[in-house]
């Protein structure tokens, strides 16, 4: 069962989707790679940089430690596509085996062009792996405004608690595992 949440990337994507899942009432995590980042967005509660004008429920925590956001329930990967190989290698000394993880950075690895998927899979070998993607943009699900995605794993059951996790009246999550690569 799903109860604490580490949302790993404190951008606007990030915030959005942490700001989702605690108005949820989800136990959730805001992880930043930088202390000042994670203190700025706490006393703010708000992203002023990436997220203007949408204010983040109370009760999120923030960090900025791989290893506080390891103890959690399903982790949510919204690191840039560029940090994504590094910083889900730093993160595999502390995640817990078999929790899953949701990609939801948008592009390719910029060393060798695999998924973001693939680098995830790669450095998180005991965890599941699922993508949530769409035509979505931050500030809109921010907002609450209508907004379609897609969970794609390779294990339907993993698909479906991502669903489960993250669909709400206005956020519609379907899911998919027939994506080849994902």
């Amino acid at each position: 069962m799903i109860k604490k949440i580490s949302v790993i990337g404190s951008g606007g994507w990030g915030c959005a989707l942490a700001n989702l899942l605690a108005n949820k009432g989800y136990d959730v995590l805001l992880w930043s790679w930088q202390k000042e980042e994670s203190d700025e967005i706490k006393k703010n509660r708000e992203n002023k940089l990436c997220l203007a004008g949408i204010k983040l429920c109370e009760t999120i925590e923030y960090s900025y430690s791989l290893e506080e956001a390891a103890d959690a329930d399903l982790y949510v990967f919204a690191v840039p596509s560029h940090a994504v190989r590094s910083t889900s290698a730093a993160f595999s000394d502390f995640a817990k085996a078999g929790v899953p993880v949701v990609n939801v950075a948008k592009g390719f690895d910029n060393k060798n062009l695999m998924l973001l998927s693939e680098v995830l899979e790669e450095n998180l070998k005991n965890n599941p792996i699922a993508v949530l993607s769409g035509p979505s943009h931050a500030e809109e699900v921010g907002k609450g405004l209508p907004t379609t995605v897609t969970a794609a794993s390779k294990d339907e059951t993993v698909a479906k608690i991502v669903q489960d996790v993250f669909m709400t009246d206005y956020f519609r999550v379907y899911t998919n595992c027939d994506i080849i690569g994902v």
